[in-house]
Order: structure tokens, then sequence, then C-alpha cells
């Protein structure tokens, strides 16, 4: 299975459709925020994906939900946007929620910067900004967590 992982994207509407369209055999999309009309007017072109989505701090009028948890492919992702975490000061506080929850993955964005670590047997992923260029892919095989960035 391939997990689409986008976050701030921040007017990029084109650039979305863009990753949407080159990656027609993902399964699931995770928007994390900042940006959430891109996400909407997207999602026309999401139509066969599993789509989850959360507000960013630029997401002023959004209904969407802060933070969430998913069951994706047997495994528990966490993900949110990150501000509510201190994100940019370091990823201590998110690791800490993430294993609270349980979480295999913990997914966020806000600081713009890709990150992949794994850290106390949760893969910590921020796809960085795809106002930016960038995005993430994840891929669960048999049990197992692939997770890789991509630049477009």
């Amino acid at each position: 299975m391939k997990i689409l992982v986008i976050s701030d994207s921040h007017g990029s509407e084109n650039a979305f459709i863009d990753v949407l369209e080159e990656n027609k055999d993902a399964t699931h999309l995770f928007f994390l925020g900042d940006g959430e009309k891109d996400f909407d007017n997207a999602r026309y072109y999401a139509k066969n994906l599993n789509l989850y989505a959360v507000r960013g701090n630029c997401d002023i009028f959004s209904d969407l939900n802060a933070e969430s948890i998913a069951a994706v492919g047997g495994k528990k992702i966490f993900y949110t946007h990150g501000h509510l975490y201190g994100v940019k000061s370091g990823y201590g506080y998110i690791a800490a929620k993430g294993k609270t929850n349980g979480a295999d993955i913990v997914l966020f964005g806000h600081t713009h910067l890709p990150f992949i670590e794994e850290r106390e047997g949760m893969l910590l992923f921020n796809p960085g900004s795809l106002n930016s260029g960038s995005y993430g892919i994840i891929e669960i095989e048999n049990g197992k967590i692939n997770a890789k960035l991509k630049r477009r």
C-alpha cells in the first residue's frame, strides 16, 4: 500500500494536483495542514484515495481537527500539523505524544523541513513543504514501513 503525505501547500494547488496525478497508484493521502483550500480543490483528483486531513496554524476558519489517529495497513498513525507540539524547537514533545497514543508512525508538518527518523520504535515523518516542492511517500508491505521523501 502506498500512502502520500503532503503538508504546507500554502496556495500550491497545481503542485498538489500534479503530485496526485504522478502517484495514481497511491491508496491513501494524509494532508497535514496549511493549505486546506488546496486540499479541498484537489479532492476531485483524489477520488480513489482514502483521505485524512488536519488543519494547520494558517487554516484559520477550518472545521478540521488539529490531530487524529488512523489505522492503515496494520499500523497506527498519529497525524497533526505540528505547531501544537513545538516542532520548530525539537521533536521530543511530538514523539512523546505518539508514544502515548501507541503510534507506529507520527506524521507532522509545520517546519517546512523534510525529516525522517526512527525513534523508540516509531517513525517520525515530516514531508516538508509542498510549496517548496517536497512531499512524502510511505509504503507498508508485509508489516514493514518504508518512508521516503520526494522532490518535484
